[in-house]
Order: structure tokens, then C-alpha cells, then sequence
């Protein structure tokens, strides 16, 4: 396993924030605040109005006409626009109605998005976001790192960037390490604690075996590093045994992470080759941790880091 190269600067020019102005959008704006403070970043506020839909995504009956929804949907980003933590931020409104997943997809290619910010309900019965059922597709679609915050994570007081503890999940798989130079750049930027984990599944009980793989998987996870990080940040290697979601949820509550990283697939599917666990993994932790968490696609080249062929 190569060790990851990366650039140690990232660039964040255009950050997206999704918004239905439900109170679910609270936290995840102020987390686009303070994303765009940092990285002296434009932020696009962005709401879209999908036809037969009411303002928090769930369809009515009789759909109401798109003329009778604009006129209160711009009042209210024009609220939103004037609001106090965005003073001093460039920043723009965005409404279009449409397909929710094809138009916010749409704004990030031809408004070059280098991060989406979502937000949350955190509704455990079918993990669906505050936009709706189209959450998922979006996941799927985004060419640009994805920041979901979720109902138990808490915004950035302030509006101010605080990143001490960072937590990337892995299984070592070119779809997980897809988002490793993008955990590592932050790291080395912020000076904060990066714990690189990788669960097993638990029906492995043998102490002895237990042993072998923490020790060589440990040294492996360290490998993946490069010096020069890890002169500017700590680094940790954790192997644990356990079911991905729920372990990774766990870990990160002790740990008081201020952010998850996660590889996804292009379908939205974190690739755990050994959890066995149903495939919204991703999706399961976006919608219950206490913090946020970054998602980025194994197609995508994140920000401004890049990687060496795995």
C-alpha cells in the first residue's frame, strides 16, 4: 500500500448551501458560514422548488401551482441573504424549481461547487434528508466533496472553523482512500488529530487472530500517511471489530470528533467489504452523528489534494 501524496493547500472558492429553511437548516448553514469564512469562500444559497412539493419535501395533495410558491420562497431567502452570520461572506441566492437532485447536481457543475453543504432530519425509519427522499441522489451524483450535518450535530458557533479531532473511516479500498488526501490535507492545515479507522467484522473472536490484524492492518493504515503530515499533525491507526455505522458512530462520540471523512462509491454506497452491514452506511452516519461528516466519491479528485494510483 502507497503512501498518499497530496498538495497541502486546499482551495474552497464556491461552497453550496441546500436549504428547504426548515430548522434543520440551522446547523449545517453555520457550518457553510464558517467554511467559507476560512477559506474566504462565495456561498451560494440554494433553493430549489420541486413541483408538488411544500417547502419541507414532502408531496401534497393537490399539488400547489409553482406561481402561487415563488413569491414566498423569495421573501424568504431574502431573509436568509441578509442574515446576521453571513455579513461579510460574497454570497448569492439561488432558486430554481425542478427535480431537486438533477438542478442542485446541475448548480455544481456550472457554478464550479467545491463543497455542498446538506442538512439532516436524521429520520431513522427511511434516512432521509432535510431535501427530501432526493438525498440519496444527490449523494450519488455530486462531483464535489458533501458536507451532511445532521439533527445531533451542532453548528459552528461563531461561525468560526474548529477542527481538533477528525476521524476517516476505511477499509482500505480505493473507494474509501479516494477521500484520505482530502482527510489529510485538512489535518495538516487545522494542526488537528486525524485517527484513521478500520473495522472488522466482530464474529472474528480469536485473541490471537484479533492480535494479527490489529497490529498488521495498524502499521498499514501509519504506511498510508506521509512524513511531512504527520510532522504537522497527530496521527493515529485504529483497527476495531465491529459493524461499520454503528462503530464508526461509537468511535466518534468517545473521541469528540469535530468531523468524519468517508469514501463513498458513485452509487452512494460506502464499500465495507467486511461488515456485512445493508449498504446506507453512509447514509446511516450523516443522519446520526454528533458532528459533521464529509463524504467524497471515489471518481472525485477532492479540492485541491490529489492521490497516487492505489
Amino acid at each position: 500500500m502507497k503512501t498518499i501524496e497530496l498538495t497541502t493547500q486546499i482551495a474552497m472558492k464556491n461552497i453550496l448551501f441546500a436549504t428547504d429553511f426548515s430548522p434543520a437548516s440551522e446547523a449545517p448553514l453555520a457550518c457553510a458560514e464558517a467554511f467559507a469564512r476560512h477559506y474566504d469562500s462565495k456561498l451560494y444559497l440554494v433553493h430549489v422548488i420541486a413541483p408538488g412539493a411544500d417547502q419541507e419535501g414532502a408531496a401534497r395533495t393537490p399539488p400547489i401551482p409553482i406561481e402561487q410558491t415563488c413569491h414566498p420562497v423569495q421573501e424568504r431567502m431574502s431573509e436568509l441573504s441578509r442574515s446576521k452570520g453571513l455579513q461579510g461572506i460574497p454570497h448569492e441566492s439561488i432558486i430554481r424549481e425542478g427535480d431537486i437532485a438533477d438542478t442542485l447536481s446541475d448548480i455544481v457543475r456550472n457554478w464550479g461547487i467545491d463543497l455542498a453543504v446538506l442538512g439532516t432530519h436524521g429520520r431513522h425509519e427511511v434516512q432521509k434528508f432535510v431535501l427530501g427522499s432526493v438525498a440519496e441522489a444527490i449523494f450519488r451524483r455530486a462531483t464535489c466533496p458533501v458536507l451532511t450535518v445532521g439533527p445531533r450535530a451542532c453548528g459552528n458557533a461563531g461561525g468560526k472553523m474548529k477542527l481538533r479531532r477528525i476521524l476517516f473511516g476505511t477499509d482500505l479500498t480505493p473507494t474509501s482512500l479516494a477521500a484520505l488526501p482530502l482527510a489529510l490535507s485538512l489535518a495538516q492545515e487545522h494542526q488537528a488529530q486525524l485517527t484513521l479507522l478500520w473495522l472488522v467484522h466482530p464474529e472474528i473472536q480469536s485473541p490471537s487472530e484479533r492480535h494479527r490484524i490489529k497490529t498488521g492492518y495498524e502499521t498499514q493504515l501509519q504506511n498510508l500517511v506521509p512524513e511531512e503530515t504527520k510532522r504537522w499533525c497527530q496521527v493515529e491507526a485504529v483497527v476495531n471489530f465491529g459493524l461499520a455505522a454503528e462503530g464508526i458512530l461509537q468511535f466518534a462520540d468517545r473521541q469528540q470528533t469535530d468531523l468524519i471523512v468517508l469514501g463513498v462509491r458513485g452509487l452512494g454506497v460506502f464499500d465495507w467489504a467486511a461488515s456485512h452491514i445493508p449498504s446506507p452506511t453512509a447514509y446511516v452516519v450523516a443522519a446520526q452523528a454528533t458532528c459533521p461528516v464529509m463524504t467524497v466519491h471515489d471518481f472525485q479528485t477532492p479540492l485541491n489534494a490529489s492521490s497516487e494510483s492505489l
